[in-house]
């Protein structure tokens, strides 16, 4: 009766073992040198209906990061405009850069998310924000690209889109 008690207790504690939540260690969020800047305009065709016109219209202002000379956060001023179907909101601005990384040399592309307010400041969210910088200033070819995706803070979805520059320019650099 002893080893079957002692058997029994055993598996119970192995079965609880492997139910337990596993610990989460998030990743570390180390930017590298970049910066980007720009206004620019972007037309999204399959979002233009008779209520929107299709659009993201954004400004970066001296967004980047410098592990070595700074303090190894992201800074820098992000506003945005959305015209576009299935958008619940109409404006978003970044109240904080939690990540940046920057990468590539010719066509420079560079990755954020942190936090935003939209809606004038009436709802709080998170945004995910992609600039790639495929040509140089005033120059024709291939143009820049902006992609976003900004949720409420439950997670729900408030606006995304991702697409060419119609008008302006987006710079990237990374040193």
């Amino acid at each position: 009766m002893k080893t079957i008690l002692t058997s029994l207790a055993a598996a119970s504690f192995l079965c609880a073992g492997a139910f337990a939540q596993q610990v989460q260690i998030p990743t570390v969020q180390a930017c590298n040198i970049g910066n980007a800047q720009g206004t620019a305009n972007v037309y999204l065709g399959k979002r233009d209906d008779i209520n929107t016109a299709g659009t993201i219209d954004i400004t970066v202002s001296d967004v980047g990061c410098d592990p070595v000379s700074g303090d190894g956060h992201p800074t820098g001023h992000i506003t945005m405009r959305f015209s576009l179907t299935e958008s619940t909101i109409s404006d978003m601005e970044v109240t904080l850069i939690e990540q940046m990384t920057t990468t590539g040399k010719h066509t420079t592309t560079t990755y954020m998310n942190g936090r935003c307010k939209a809606n004038g400041g009436t709802v709080p969210c998170h945004f995910w924000l992609t600039l790639t910088d495929n040509k140089y200033a005033n120059l024709a070819g291939t143009p820049d690209i902006v992609g976003v995706l900004v949720l409420d803070k439950k997670g729900n979805p408030l606006t995304y889109g991702t697409g060419p520059v119609k008008t302006g320019d987006i710079s990237v650099t990374q040193y």
